[in-house]
């Protein structure tokens, strides 16, 4: 019996031998194809690469406005140029590239443009370029061949106040308001505006958008009682329930006090309410980024209430001017600050924010180096006994237009393989 068990371990093993010898080796990495007479081209790991000395390595390039088979001419530009004086919007521009080695040995070889622009002023901003073979990739310019800007949410709004020389609350005394939001509770110093008899004296201050309650206080009413009490005809009623209309960017809120209290709630002055045109702002732009000679109009991301007069400034004419409607356009390569400037349409106070404009150095967005497509291997000795050119690669790639409304300008100064 054990003998038997011994007979049958030795067989099992010499059959498990002879499996892991005819087994493939496992490998985590990604094997080359071997090419056929259809497939001429291996796309490489980073672990494969053999060598590049750029002997033996030829290429030339061709056009084609559809792409089609047989519609590829030589390109008329010197060095493989190939320039485009318009790309009709939603429409490409076709390109083989013939790759040649006859070193005699494998290379790894990678396609580039060097230079790729595209003109800024033209608006077009929709550029992509593509490979269709011996891979699929494409790459998307538009990021960087449109206008660059930021709008920042200004998460404050002015409210006023208004006294009207009601006994406690009138010159010298300063005003102050109280209020709770997300954060907690805080306290503000009202800002002083004006006086005259049609309004009496005029406050404002600018309060976070989440405020849901508040209330008005005179300068020193905690004291101002009997024997250092409070005196409460000197601290308005509390108003609640503020979130819709401190989200609202139609009007601010002014609010006066009246000779009259509340003996239900501990003697607080009572409020009066209504809406006025204020120099309020929701939004603008924190930063805008214009090519020379381009175009901006920074009234487009600006919101503030109706009535209001809007004003705009550059701080340096030589980087870029503005027009009294926000069309910005850069001169010179540089940075400067707007400011734009909002004047309530009812107490004439403003409120102004600045933002960062950059003008690029010229008309055009410019990129280096472009890859079309990265180590592919050619091998380096033509297969005699076979009809298609072993050593031989087509580079299918394109140019397209994105745009659904503008024609594409472009240019590329030439092609050329490195690795």
């Amino acid at each position: 019996m054990k003998k038997s068990k011994v007979i049958l371990a030795i067989a099992l093993a010499v059959v498990l031998l002879i499996t892991i010898m005819n087994a493939p080796t496992f490998s985590w990495f990604t094997r080359p194809r071997s090419h056929d007479k259809s497939d001429k081209i291996v796309l490489q790991t980073k672990n494969d690469y053999t060598a590049y000395n750029a002997n033996g390595v030829t290429f030339s390039t061709m056009s084609s406005v559809d792409g089609t088979e047989g519609s590829y001419t030589t390109n008329s530009n010197a060095d493989h140029a190939c320039d485009g004086s318009g790309i009709a919007y939603s429409s490409r521009r076709y390109f083989c590239t013939t790759i040649t080695n006859s070193s005699g040995t494998n290379q790894n070889v990678s396609l580039y443009a060097r230079t790729l622009s595209v003109p800024a002023a033209s608006g077009n901003g929709t550029l992509a370029l593509g490979v269709n073979s011996p891979t699929r990739a494409y790459h998307d310019y538009s990021t960087h061949t449109t206008e660059n800007y930021s709008i920042y949410d200004n998460y404050s709004k002015r409210i006023y106040f208004q006294d009207y020389n009601i006994a406690g609350w009138k010159y010298p005394h300063e005003i102050y308001v109280t209020f709770g939001y997300e954060y907690g509770t805080d306290t503000y110093k009202m800002n002083f505006i004006r006086d005259d008899w049609t309004w009496g004296r005029i406050f404002y201050v600018d309060l976070p958008y989440s405020v849901n309650w508040m209330y008005f206080t005179s300068s020193g009413w905690q004291t101002a009682g009997n024997n250092g009490s409070a005196d409460n005809t000197m601290r308005s009623k509390q108003v609640s329930n503020m979130d819709n209309s401190m989200n609202s960017i139609n009007s601010s809120g002014v609010y006066r006090v009246i000779n009259e209290t509340d003996s239900n709630d501990n003697n607080y002055r009572k409020l009066n309410s209504g809406g006025v045109d204020g120099a309020s702002i929701r939004k603008y732009y924190n930063s805008i980024s214009v090519a020379r000679t381009a175009t901006f109009d920074a009234s487009a991301g600006l919101e503030c209430q109706g009535n209001s007069t809007v004003t705009y400034e550059s701080s340096n004419n030589n980087i870029f001017t503005v027009t009294s409607a926000g069309l910005i356009t850069g001169v010179t390569a540089g940075t400067a600050t707007l400011t734009t400037t909002v004047a309530g349409g009812t107490f004439g106070d403003t409120i102004s924010k600045e933002t960062t404009v950059t003008v690029t150095p010229n008309s055009d967005y410019v990129f280096n180096d472009v890859p079309i497509v990265k180590n592919i291997l050619i091998p380096g000795v033509d297969d005699q006994n076979t009809t298609a050119v072993e050593n031989q690669v087509n580079v299918y790639w394109y140019v397209i237009n994105n745009s659904e409304v503008h024609n594409l300008s472009y240019r590329i100064d030439y092609v050329y393989v490195g690795t």
